[in-house]
């Protein structure tokens, strides 16, 4: 899925005409696959139907052309550099929360409207399949102390949100050093020790990614 903001930045990206710019809105991109044509139809049916019953006013496109679904495809792929773009020299904080998927509409709505409420640019975007939600956080060497105070409180609300909501605050990128602090929110000091006494049976000199994960 794409929100607005990500859509926006694609098609910016791209130097689109306004004929050919996707609709800046929520889109959720859905691939199918179907031993024959015929499944293959009826399921793009189901889908649909299943998309205008939840918002009549959605604008559904399907295509079996593989050059136009390329096309569509390109606005995820290219997702990170076209946010970079909106931005001189963009940089960026990027999250990396996951969440039940009987969470995932709120949480996506909450972390949109956290980005919001921090006055980020931040386009917001992830996998539905899997409830994995990421937001870049858009900075630059020109932006200021304040405005950068503001990115790192807004990754750690995100994280907030994903972890009262019964999820993780790395869906696939990993802790690494910089979610070492959320690591220790979402799990109790026990549960920390248990990873660190395991850490240590596989590695006693301490040389495998040492100062990462866990101190």
């Amino acid at each position: 899925f794409l929100d607005p903001t990500t859509i926006r930045a694609f098609n910016h990206y791209q130097n689109y005409s306004d004929e050919s710019k996707l609709p800046e809105r929520a889109t959720l991109f859905i691939e199918l696959g179907d031993a024959t044509q015929e499944l293959l139809f009826a399921h793009i049916e189901i889908v649909r139907d299943l998309c205008l019953e939840i918002d009549n006013h959605a604008h559904f496109n399907a295509s079996m052309d593989p050059q136009r679904s390329q096309e569509l495809w390109a606005a995820r792929h290219r997702t990170y550099y076209a946010s970079l773009a909106l931005k001189p020299n963009g940089k960026a904080v990027v999250t990396d929360t996951c969440v039940p998927l009987s969470q995932f509409a709120q949480v996506v709505q909450e972390t949109v409207n956290t980005v919001h409420e921090f006055n980020i640019i931040g386009p917001v975007f992830g996998h539905a399949g899997d409830g994995n939600i990421h937001a870049i956080l858009v900075h630059s060497d020109e932006d200021d102390e304040e405005y950068m105070k503001r990115i790192h409180e807004c990754n750690a609300r995100i994280v907030d949100i994903a972890l009262a909501h019964g999820g993780t605050c790395t869906g696939e990128h990993g802790v690494g050093v910089g979610k070492i602090p959320y690591l220790k929110k979402q799990y109790p000091p026990p549960t920390i020790e248990a990873m660190a006494t395991v850490k240590r049976a596989f590695d006693p000199l301490n040389i495998m990614n040492p100062g990462k994960i866990i101190l």
